[in-house]
């Protein structure tokens, strides 16, 4: 069985699938050279460059977004679509896999709420899909679409330089924003050292005073040295998400304690609740839990090869298609 990932092309995103990346059952959609050919390509079959009418002639990009010599016409495969893939919205682009793989099954991916896109996106996708997989429990029980959450890859971080910290939060501001200051000063009033990152933050509500750092960008890279140099992640969902964010994958794969206020995490595979701690209030957290030393071994059960696993099972395809 071939899977062909259409990934969004966040560089997160790229960090869950890393594992996949030597599998040769696997293809990946690529770019083209030169890159001003490529951006071209982008332009001529963007989402809004078609949202009033679509452009003509997008059919000769079609064997460009990923290496088809790579599968047969009539091989069985997967193709998968993350949200944010703009050939995932686009009918020239799936009646093409479609009518050139026409035993292919086509997989949606969800990465944030299904009300992040809107309702002619989701109409489109209920319509041209085989299957439908989201990481939020509540669209899946909503629309009857497949719940799978928690898939990351672990690398390397050599030598990370970012500062030693007891407590790390890395976030968008989302709504989030006063919990994680009263978080931020319970936990800086008992001692504990915290290193917060907060963006998407208005100017009138930055407090340059408590030692929070406002509407700095960081690279995934960097992220993930300041993960290496802490003991203790903190979640905190934005409101009406009841699924798990990377936080909590990179407190698994690292070996990092979890603070959240996700209190749905219990029914989660992966939930282990001598990692995890749940909080409602900034005075629910131990704070000899965060300090108290304790190393946590990571099992490999968050590797994407899980997720194709998933897919491929709830396809319910036969061993005769194998």
């Amino acid at each position: 069985m071939k899977y062909i990932l259409f990934n969004c092309g966040a560089t997160f995103h790229l960090a869950m699938y890393e594992d996949l990346g030597n599998n040769p059952n696997v293809i990946w959609c690529k770019k083209i050279q030169p890159s001003w050919l490529c951006r071209l390509r982008d332009l001529h079959t963007s989402i809004r460059g078609n949202r009033v009418f679509s452009l003509p002639f997008q059919e000769i990009w079609n064997d460009t977004f990923f290496d088809n010599t790579k599968l047969a016409e009539n091989e069985k495969a997967i193709f998968i679509f993350e949200e944010g893939n703009k050939q995932a919205y686009s009918p020239i682009y799936l009646r093409y896999v479609k009518e050139r793989y026409p035993i292919a099954k086509l997989v949606f991916s969800f990465l944030n709420p299904s009300n992040s896109i809107g309702g002619k996106y989701l109409e489109f996708v209920e319509r041209n899909y085989d299957m439908i997989v989201t990481f939020d429990k509540a669209d899946s029980l909503k629309f009857g679409w497949y719940y799978y959450n928690g898939i990351y890859s672990k690398r390397e971080i050599p030598n990370a330089s970012a500062p030693a910290s007891d407590v790390l939060f890395i976030g968008q501001n989302k709504g989030r924003l006063d919990f994680a200051k009263k978080i931020y000063k319970y936990l800086s009033d008992s001692g504990v050292s915290c290193c917060f990152y907060i963006t998407g933050v208005d100017e009138s509500k930055v407090e340059h005073s408590t030692g929070i750092f406002y509407n700095q960008y960081l690279d995934y890279e960097t992220v993930l040295n300041y993960v290496k140099n802490t003991k203790c992640i903190l979640e905190i969902l934005q409101e009406g998400q009841s699924g798990s964010t990377l936080r909590v994958m990179e407190s698994l794969v690292y070996g990092k304690k979890l603070i959240t206020n996700n209190r749905g995490i219990v029914s989660e595979r992966y939930y282990k609740s001598d990692q995890m701690k749940i909080i409602g209030l900034p005075e629910d957290i131990d704070i000899d839990f965060i300090l108290d030393g304790k190393s946590y071994i990571y099992d490999g059960g968050l590797s994407p090869i899980h997720f194709l696993k998933f897919i491929y099972d709830n396809l319910q395809l036969t061993e005769a298609i194998r």
